[in-house]
């Protein structure tokens, strides 16, 4: 059985409230998404290899760090199981600096039989001006 497009629904439901809570800290969203992707996924930013899950939650700690208002919105969502693409905006205010950044990008992933993230692209902008994320494994 390949995934739903309902279980698809729920995950990126559940993904974006985790991210966006404002009463976890960058630790607990991170364990909040976790179960949400399988214990093997595989990610890409902009065609580098992010890596695992370790890697990605140590990005997920910078920026839920750097950017403690940290919001993200989706604009549109298209779903044909097993996958999905989705466009976004993150927007935050970077606390090292001070700059508002409002980074628009896209997503794509495909998720196994329960709905769970195997493999997921990820393309946006760089701020102007800011650094990003650090590396995976940095």
């Amino acid at each position: 059985m390949t995934a739903t497009r309902e279980s698809i629904e729920r995950t990126l439901r559940e993904l974006n409230e985790a991210e966006n809570s404002r009463t976890l800290s960058p630790a607990e969203k991170s364990a909040a998404v976790d179960p949400l992707h399988t214990p093997d996924v595989r990610g890409w930013t902009n065609g580098a290899e992010r890596g695992d899950r370790a890697a990605e939650r140590e990005i997920e700690s910078w920026l839920f760090s750097t950017l403690p208002d940290y919001r993200r919105q989706y604009a549109q969502v298209v779903i044909d199981p097993p996958h999905a693409a989705w466009t976004w905006r993150i927007m935050g205010t970077n606390v090292e600096t001070g700059t508002s950044v409002d980074v628009p990008g896209a997503s794509f992933a495909r998720f196994d039989d329960d709905g769970r993230i195997e493999e997921t692209w990820l393309y946006y902008s760089e701020p102007a001006g800011d650094s990003g994320p650090p590396p995976a494994g940095a």
